[in-house]
């Protein structure tokens, strides 16, 4: 049996993780459903999701004062593997893939340390 690949790269979240095991059929219809019948999120759900990210990056930026933000980059996975090749970089939100699945996930923070390796 061989997978065909699909047409846009599927890209896998912490968050998407969580709301398979709780609600599949949700996470289902927030990437191929229809828009116009997906539930709005409450106000308080966006303040605490606004205010982990917030939280997230101020320990980021105490940890490691030099890091890549490669939160909102279209070509994340292309460049996650370039700075991988690096040593001594702290990547927030980069993107792994698996070429023969294009199966994307996107970890919080990758750190490639000299010493690790």
């Amino acid at each position: 049996m061989s997978l065909s690949r699909p047409a846009k790269p599927i890209a896998i979240s912490v968050s998407d993780l969580a709301t398979a095991l709780s609600d599949p059929f949700g996470l289902w219809h927030d990437h191929h459903g229809d828009p116009a019948l997906k539930d709005p999120e409450a106000e308080y759900d966006l303040f605490l999701k606004e205010q982990g990210r917030r939280v997230e990056l101020e320990l980021l930026r105490k940890r490691h004062p030099a890091y890549v933000n490669l939160t909102s980059e279209p070509s994340a996975a292309a460049q996650t593997k370039k700075l991988i090749a690096k040593d001594d970089v702290v990547i927030y939100h980069g993107e792994l893939e698996d070429s023969r699945t294009s199966l994307r996930g996107r970890p919080d923070v990758i750190i490639v340390s000299a010493e690790a390796r």
